[in-house]
């Protein structure tokens, strides 16, 4: 019985000790600084110093890629949106984007974002069911 009774504190300070063992491994690694080296590639002019310029890369609102996409970034002062390689080849498509682009944006599922005709809600299709106008006490008219 004397063993039994020795050995449940022995096994509750094991347990503790584990127990805080395992925050500090979790607290270390939640701690741990994120980081990462800046390397400009590509530039538009010489007050960035890159090893490859492109004059339509001009006031950068952002930058987007997918797991197997060329990066995008959006030229606002250019009113155009270019793509580059990994390295920072510049791709042979340029997109012009009247009003200038605000940023990009990368989506991997193609059902989370549809847009279609029937998605339209400025005007509806004057095939669509239109409801009603109500009147300023509720009740359909």
């Amino acid at each position: 019985m004397s063993r039994f009774v020795w050995g449940r504190p022995a096994l509750g300070f094991a347990l503790v000790a584990a127990a805080a063992a395992s925050f500090v491994a979790w607290a270390t690694a939640a701690g741990a600084p994120n980081w990462y080296n800046r390397y400009d590639l590509v530039s538009d002019g010489p007050a960035v110093p890159a090893p490859l310029a492109d004059s339509a890369l001009v006031n950068g609102w952002g930058l987007s890629a997918g797991p197997a996409t060329p990066w995008w970034t959006a030229n606002n002062k250019t009113n155009t949106s270019t793509l580059y390689n990994g390295g920072g080849a510049k791709s042979a498509l340029t997109v012009n984007v009247p009003g200038g682009p605000t940023g990009t944006v990368f989506n991997g599922t193609p059902t989370d974002f549809v847009v279609s005709r029937a998605a339209r809600a400025a005007r509806p299709d004057s095939s669509s069911p239109r409801r009603p106008a109500r009147s300023s006490g509720g009740r359909r008219r």
